[in-house]
């Protein structure tokens, strides 16, 4: 028997000018500018990141918090996060780690934290 996602999926087209509600957002010369102006922006910043630190995004790990015990942690990159201070506190540390030869904090997110804006350190 055939599910209906296969049969719905058979039955309409999936291009980038498809008019389900889903896609419904128009492109304009502006916003496919500043896609690309972030996506080189983004690959420029990705390929100056060492390895050594590039390999550690998306770790997973334990950290011990004062007297609470151990808690579950994990390391981000810089496009893991939403635009905003986070992310600007982030590409700070890394020019400056460049610019002094120095370690660069990791950018952490603490896994069952109630305040969702403290859920980031580094």
């Amino acid at each position: 028997p055939t599910s209906n996602c296969n049969r719905f999926c058979r039955a309409h087209s999936f291009h980038p000018t498809s008019t389900l509600p889903w896609n419904n957002k128009i492109y304009t010369s502006e916003t496919m500018q500043a896609r690309e102006d972030f996506e080189k922006y983004r690959n420029d910043l990705l390929s100056r990141i060492p390895e050594n630190v590039k390999s550690h995004f998306h770790d997973g790990g334990f950290v011990q918090w004062g007297e609470g015990g151990w808690s579950p942690v994990l390391i981000l990159g810089p496009f893991d996060v939403e635009p905003g201070p986070v992310r600007d506190q982030w590409v700070e540390l890394f020019e400056k780690s460049q610019e002094t030869k120095s370690e660069m904090s990791c950018l952490v997110y603490w896994y069952g934290t109630n305040n969702p804006g403290g859920a980031y350190s580094f």
